[in-house]
């Protein structure tokens, strides 16, 4: 019943608000957002909607706990609410399985940007252009990178008719982004509108990323490079995923930025939205050995998954997520 079915995703949205607004000293950025909560009456560089957040729980005397209790609501919102019916329980595994939630713990301003913008497109699809227009200014204020989804968005509205040149397009880019220095153009344009992200030039952010034997990116793109390859039956089938399918191609063009430049990771983090909307189709439209598919694929990515759990320490690992400590451990952690 549709009962049943808001009861379901109120389990699974608790069950991913509660860790996360009860963490305590996790996640990489966690004391620089307590330091900034602090400070926040003497600072004003600093996106307009995060500053009035912190501002709001400030006034109402409440403690910093609040700042990643009502993050947590943001970000995990329109996962576990927006995101249709149909292959919701896809979306939810990939959404953990991909490391998308550990990346929740860290980067808060950018994530509550990129829900927004994952809501926006739910909207395009059923042509509510008035929310998605407010839901993408909303993620604006929260974080600028939103700016750069624009573009892609008008960009994406054109139409690959043909079986492989969705295919095409993707190789062409890819190819250009490993000839083109991206990142000069990028910091250039960053300089000129007067964004702090220039700073980062000339240091380790601008240094390639060590990739190794490139095996867990290829499981988290296998999916998603599925996707294009059976572009025109998806769009037959679901016209309103054309828009999603063409931001695919430049999903998968950040992933090869972000291999070039640590600091381009930002940039793939900002589409993460894309495999969540898309993943789920791509398994549909493997006719016969779907299920096979769809199983071998998510035992793959769960040995990936626990690989990366038991590697993971406060010293070496960058999320800083494990060992977890909950607010509970307070005055015992040093």
């Amino acid at each position: 019943t549709e009962k049943l079915r808001l009861g379901a995703r109120c389990v699974v949205f608790l069950a991913l608000v509660l860790p996360a607004a009860l963490r305590y000293e996790t996640g990489t950025d966690y004391g620089n957002y307590v330091n900034l909560f602090i400070k926040m009456n003497n600072t004003t560089d600093i996106e307009i909607g995060w500053r009035y957040l912190n501002l709001l729980i400030k006034n109402y005397g409440l403690s910093v706990q609040w700042i990643f209790f009502i993050t947590a609501v943001l970000i995990y919102y329109p996962i576990c609410f927006v995101v249709e019916r149909k292959h919701f329980c896809i979306t939810i595994i990939l959404y953990i399985l991909f490391g998308f939630y550990f990346k929740s713990y860290n980067t808060l301003r950018q994530l509550i940007a990129v829900s927004f913008v994952l809501w926006a497109i739910a909207n395009v699809e059923k042509k509510k252009y008035v929310q998605s227009i407010v839901l993408l200014f909303l993620g604006y204020l929260f974080h600028i990178s939103v700016l750069f989804v624009l573009p892609c968005l008008l960009i994406s509205k054109i139409s690959l008719k043909g079986r492989f040149l969705p295919f095409v397009v993707l190789s062409l880019g890819i190819v250009l982004i490993l000839k083109v220095n991206v990142l000069e153009i990028a910091l250039e344009f960053l300089t000129l509108v007067g964004h702090d992200f220039a700073r980062f030039a000339g240091t380790w952010y601008t240094d390639k990323m060590e990739i190794g034997t490139g095996l867990g990116i290829f499981l988290r793109l296998a999916l998603v490079i599925l996707a294009c390859l059976v572009y025109k039956k998806i769009v037959h089938k679901y016209p309103q995923k054309k828009i999603v399918l063409n931001l695919t191609i430049i999903y998968i063009w950040t992933y090869f930025l972000a291999a070039q430049f640590i600091i381009l990771g930002r940039l793939r983090d900002l589409f993460t939205f894309v495999p969540l909307l898309v993943c789920g189709y791509a398994v549909e439209m493997s006719g016969k050995y779907k299920q096979i598919v769809k199983v071998g694929y998510f035992v793959l990515l769960l040995v990936l998954f626990e690989y990366d759990i038991v590697r993971q320490t406060r010293d070496t690992f960058s999320n800083s997520i494990y060992p977890y400590y909950s607010i509970f451990y307070q005055g015992v952690i040093q």
